[in-house]
């Protein structure tokens, strides 16, 4: 079944919403294939949807608001992998380069209309042994939780910025020129100087972060280390 996928997700229903459009109809746009579907891929995935205008707010306490940000409303996903994740939708962070169009990007579009302090996220990810079995990560809109942030040795830690490098595509591209693997990181009896590298050379190899991939790729002696190192399979 094609929407096997899509059936075992909340569906959003735009006409319950106040606020919802279709994109075409708020962009102007008068053309007869206008509301055709849409096709994205991720990664190898193709999917398959309408474009709808809402207003989406992020957070509960203090919600930033965009008011009116462009999505696509999934009528085709593939069983792989979307059958298999828990979440109902996906949220691009992405840079507005990468988007269909800025409309899409609803970072962009809270920067743009003023809403956020500043146009940053962070990304948490806890640690069982130092937050506990019942912790969970945590995306930080326009700033970021400065007590989460550990260093090398366990202790306080501070952020070093990386410029992007190459912006016009869309990704969080950037030029590294090694990458250290601690086993343990909360082991303070561990110097510093048993970190492996897991490469060292004197070009910058390009690097690019993604949360949402669902492959490692890179080159094979870098990749085949980093398997080893992490004791994957």
């Amino acid at each position: 079944n094609q929407k096997v996928a899509c059936n075992m997700h909340h569906k959003f229903h735009p006409e319950a919403s106040v606020t919802s459009n279709q994109a075409e109809q708020i962009l102007g746009v008068i053309d007869e294939n206008s509301h055709k579907p849409i096709q994205l891929s991720f990664n190898t995935a193709q999917v398959t949807g309408q474009s709808w205008t809402d207003r989406v707010c992020i957070g509960k306490t203090l919600a930033y608001c965009s008011n009116s940000s462009t999505m696509i409303l999934a009528s085709y996903m593939p069983p792989i992998p979307f059958a298999h994740l828990p979440a109902d939708g996906v949220f691009g962070l992405a840079l507005p380069q990468a988007s269909v169009s800025p409309s899409f990007n609803v970072l962009y579009e809270l920067k743009q209309n003023g809403v956020i302090p500043a146009a940053s996220f962070a990304i948490w990810f806890p640690d069982k042994k130092r937050d506990g079995g019942n912790a969970h990560g945590e995306l930080s809109i326009g700033d970021y939780d400065r007590s989460k942030i550990v260093g090398l040795n366990g202790g306080e830690g501070e952020l070093n910025y990386i410029p992007v490098s190459h912006s016009e595509s869309g990704r969080w591209e950037v030029q590294l020129k090694n990458i250290r693997i601690k086993t343990d990181l909360y082991n303070k009896s561990v110097n510093m100087r048993e970190h492996i590298a897991l490469f060292s050379q004197k070009d910058h190899v390009k690097t690019v972060f993604d949360t949402g991939t669902t492959v490692i790729a890179g080159s094979h002696d870098i990749i085949q280390d980093l398997l080893q190192l992490l004791n994957l399979n």
